[in-house]
């Protein structure tokens, strides 16, 4: 009789730990986001350019994240031009982290800029980059909002 009172007091000890010990971690801080820079222009043709840049996420922990997808549109005067995309998987350590990305832009969609001789002529372009970066680590899943606006030199 003392055995099975003492073997239900063992599993709810037991469960009672393992229940503290997962409440008692304090959730990761995902990276912050800082950033584009280094957009330079790789290919311009009538229909669309393609520029490559360097998002910059800043991780104040130790701990590696993933990142999961990439959700930014590129605007033009509020009218969706493009969009923003990676190549590859990256995973983003303690510190400053520079992830390479592509800028897909459809110069028909950019009214003002409808032609490559008036693009060239204006020599920048200011664009909006609406979005979010989906970023995980085991089971914690953020996502990093971004909302900037960015003066491109061609």
């Amino acid at each position: 009789m003392m055995s099975k009172r003492v073997k239900g007091l063992h599993h709810r000890l037991l469960i009672i730990s393992i229940l503290l010990f997962f409440f008692s971690c304090k959730e990761p801080i995902p990276p912050e986001y800082l950033g584009i820079e280094n957009i330079i222009v790789n290919d311009v043709n009538s229909d669309k350019a393609v520029l490559h840049g360097d998002v910059i996420l800043n991780s104040e922990e130790k701990r590696t994240w993933n990142i999961k997808d990439v959700n930014i549109d590129i605007y033009n005067d509020n009218d969706i031009a493009g969009n923003l995309y990676m190549n590859e998987n990256v995973k983003i350590k303690y510190g400053r982290n520079s992830v390479p990305v592509i800028l897909s832009i459809d110069l028909k969609k950019i009214g003002k800029l409808n032609s490559i001789l008036s693009l060239l002529a204006s020599k920048s372009v200011t664009l909006n980059l609406k979005g979010e970066i989906k970023v995980g680590k085991s089971i914690y899943n953020k996502s990093l909002p971004v909302d900037e606006i960015v003066k491109i030199q061609l």
